[in-house]
């Protein structure tokens, strides 16, 4: 590997520690809160904090479902749960 290829690789690998040390202290966390839903809630809260900061103020980040007219003529009984969606309040 060249040296430009491995500075590359080591800024990517840098900038990737970077934006998981949340996800990551998800895990510690765990010890001491056994319940994954809110040890789960923190990491998507942070992630769509993340993804708000890098949108412009034209767009909205949310969780939540998306509802369609098909799905109840499909007998679909749970809406599946979305951990990030972004639209446009326009």
């Amino acid at each position: 590997m060249s040296k430009a290829q491995e500075s590359f690789d080591d800024y990517w690998k840098s900038y990737a520690r970077a934006f998981s040390h949340p996800f990551q202290t998800d895990g510690l966390l765990s010890d001491f809160v056994t319940n994954p839903a809110i040890t789960g809630a923190y990491a998507e809260a942070y992630a769509r904090s993340t993804i708000n900061s890098m949108l412009s103020d034209r767009f909205r980040v949310s969780t939540g479902a998306v509802i369609r007219a098909c799905d109840k003529m499909r007998d679909l009984r749970k809406v599946p749960q979305c951990d990030v969606i972004v639209w446009d309040p326009s």
